[in-house]
C-alpha cells in the first residue's frame, strides 16, 4: 500500500514515515506539509495513493476542509492531538482518529482497517444492483436505471428513470459503493450515472427523467468530458 502523510510538523512526518517503514505492507510514502500542497500531490498521483494520514489542525486550511475538497475520498486516518474531532472523524467516514502522539501498535491498528477495506473494494460486483432502504423497506435498484443521486442534508435522493428513492445516508459512503467506470461526482453534491448523461449544454448536464428531461449542473465539466471521451474509445 502507498500512503500520503499531510502534517505541518516535519517531526511528526518523520516518525510516522520511519513508524510506516517497519510495516511491509507498506510500499511507499508521499508527505505534504500543509493541505494545498496535499491536494496538488492528491491531483497528481491519486491513482497511486491507497489511504492518507491526515493531521486535522493545518494551518490556513483544515484537514476536514481538505477531505471536503477533494473528489474521492480514499481510506482517511485522521490523527489530532485533541480528543473532540471524533464527530468530524464520523461524519467523514474515516476509517480511523489517532491521538497524537501517534502509538505504533495503534497506527498498526489503523492500517490493518484500511487493508480490509481495500481489499473488499477489490472483490468483483457480482450484480448490476444496488440495495437501498426507503421507507423501512429494503429495494434493490437497477444501476442501469438511476440516473443520478443527490445529497439532500442528512438523506440522499436516488433519481430513476421512473421515480425517486429517498435514503437515510451520506453521499460519500454511497459514492464508494458504486462502481467508478460508470457513476462520477460531478459536483459536491451530486454523483451521475454517466451513462444515462444525455445531453451536455456548458456547465448543464441533462438527463431523461421520469417526467421529461432534468438539468443538474457540473463543476467538473472537463473532467467529465475527458471521462466520456476515453469511456467512448473503449
Amino acid at each position: 500500500m502507498h500512503c500520503l502523510i499531510i502534517d505541518d510538523d516535519p517531526l511528526i512526518r518523520s516518525s510516522l514515515i520511519k513508524m510506516l517503514s517497519r510495516d511491509e505492507r507498506i510500499q511507499g510514502t508521499l508527505e505534504a506539509k500543509d493541505a494545498f500542497e496535499g491536494i496538488n500531490i492528491w491531483n497528481k498521483q491519486k491513482s497511486q495513493i491507497d489511504f492518507i494520514l491526515l493531521d486535522i489542525e493545518l494551518p490556513e486550511m483544515t484537514g476536514i476542509e481538505f477531505l471536503e475538497s477533494i473528489d474521492q475520498q480514499p481510506p482517511v486516518i485522521l490523527i489530532s492531538s485533541k480528543e473532540n474531532y471524533g464527530p468530524d472523524a464520523f461524519e467523514h467516514e474515516c476509517v480511523d482518529y489517532i491521538l497524537k502522539p501517534v502509538p505504533y501498535q495503534r497506527l498498526l491498528k489503523g492500517i490493518s482497517r484500511v487493508e480490509k477495506l481495500l481489499e473488499k473494494k477489490k472483490q468483483p460486483q457480482l450484480s448490476n444492483k444496488t440495495l437501498i432502504k426507503h421507507n423501512n423497506e429494503h429495494i434493490q435498484l437497477d444501476l442501469d436505471d438511476i440516473l443520478f443521486v443527490e445529497s439532500e442534508e442528512n438523506y440522499v435522493n436516488f433519481h430513476t428513470k421512473e421515480r425517486s428513492y429517498l435514503v437515510h445516508a451520506t453521499l460519500k459512503s454511497i459514492y464508494e459503493n458504486l462502481p467508478s467506470d460508470r457513476f462520477y461526482k460531478v459536483q459536491r453534491s451530486i454523483i451521475a450515472n454517466i451513462d444515462n448523461i444525455i445531453r451536455i449544454r456548458g456547465n448543464i448536464i441533462e438527463f431523461e427523467g421520469p417526467k421529461g428531461v432534468i438539468e443538474k449542473t457540473t463543476t467538473k465539466k472537463d473532467e467529465l468530458l475527458s471521462l466520456l471521451n476515453v469511456l467512448n474509445k473503449k
